[in-house]
């Protein structure tokens, strides 16, 4: 992955796709994604690691594949 990726962010607190906006090598959440759609409180810079991402929109959690399809998604 890298800065400017479109990825699907899955984490236990948020979701969505978003765009890679930076890489900190060495830190324990080294990347930086920019959401496209905001959390409840409207934060859209989210720090994640690199199992919460895929490029595809299917995240492995627990060992089950999750898929999101793009038209599961809603701009508003």
């Amino acid at each position: 992955m890298k800065v400017h990726d479109r990825v699907y962010v899955d984490h236990f607190l948020f979701e969505g796709w978003g765009t890679i906006t930076d890489i900190f090598k060495g830190e324990i959440l080294p990347f930086a994604v920019t959401l496209d759609i905001g959390d409840e409180s409207g934060h859209r810079f989210k720090r994640v690691s690199l199992h919460e991402m895929s490029k595809n929109g299917v995240v492995k959690v627990d060992d089950e594949p999750k898929e999101i399809k793009m038209e599961q998604l809603s701009l508003f």
